[in-house]
């Protein structure tokens, strides 16, 4: 797949949409039917989702020439009409979906925005995606590697962290790691890995940087066949949290496997539970 141009991507996507806008007034000043003036200037071969879309808001003439510039294919154009118009007047929005269909397809643009639809939430997360996007200087490293359309949101803040974020090496707690009934206990040896770790779980472990580099606390990975299960953070010899996925005690696991571990994981390591995740 081709990596995009991004130099002027956003800016263009927006001055053209802005351009139809004003051509779009203009030819209706001079007394020329709206439906025929949109058409005239941005619809070519208009579908009848199209031309219900036109007539029922002039908003739709963004999501139009954005779905046109995603897709030739007119049953995608007339999905992402309908998918897009949430988001129309998001600035950020036309360089990171643009890109993303040239990098990807019109079906991965539909995936990523169906991720968000009817969430509460959606709007900011849809807005964050494509804020990261911009401030990602070497686009290259989006494109570059193979993302899901549900993880795209949390992939590029972990692109855009490391970007912003030197790799340095942490503490050395190497002391702490362990290999028990098939996990893997491993303390993080440079900041970048705890945002990869950060980014696994969907937790902030990555903002414990500085409290690992000054010996405030460790913090150890448990890893099943090489993916993050469990995150746990260590102050002397007591564990002062041990969160699964999403910030949940390791308690709440349906996977005795998992409890077992940790908990013989303890006991090897002479270590004492003060943080209420490891039993209800």
């Amino acid at each position: 797949m081709p990596i995009a141009s991004t130099s002027t991507s956003r800016t263009t996507a927006m001055r053209n949409t802005w351009d139809t806008y004003l051509t779009v007034f203009r030819d209706t000043m001079q007394g020329k039917a709206y439906i025929d003036a949109v058409e005239g200037k941005l619809v070519k071969q208009p579908s009848k989702a199209k031309r219900i879309a036109i007539m029922a808001d002039a908003l739709n003439i963004e999501a139009i020439y954005l779905a046109e510039q995603i897709t030739d294919n007119k049953d995608y154009q007339d999905q992402l009409i309908t998918a897009l118009r949430p988001y129309l007047g998001m600035e950020l929005l036309p360089e990171f979906l643009t890109d993303y269909a040239t990098n990807r397809s019109p079906r991965n643009v539909l995936q990523f925005l169906a991720r968000y639809e009817g969430q509460d939430d959606g709007w900011r997360m849809v807005r964050d995606t494509a804020g990261s996007y911009r401030d990602i200087n070497d686009k290259s490293l989006v494109w570059g590697v193979k993302i899901k359309p549900a993880d795209m949101h949390d992939k590029l803040a972990q692109i855009l962290a490391k970007e912003e974020s030197k790799n340095v090496p942490l503490k050395d707690n190497s002391a702490l790691d362990a290999r028990i009934y098939g996990f893997d206990f491993i303390a993080p040896r440079m900041s970048h890995d705890l945002i990869d770790l950060g980014t696994a779980l969907h937790n902030c472990v990555a903002n414990y940087k500085k409290r690992v580099i000054n010996g405030e606390c460790a913090i150890v990975a448990a890893l099943k066949d090489g993916r993050p299960v469990v995150c746990i953070e260590i102050r002397g010899d007591e564990i002062v949290q041990a969160k699964l996925v999403n910030n949940k005690g390791v308690y709440t696991s349906e996977s005795e496997e998992v409890k077992n571990a940790v908990y013989q994981y303890m006991d090897v390591k002479g270590l004492r539970d003060t943080s209420r995740d490891l039993r209800s």
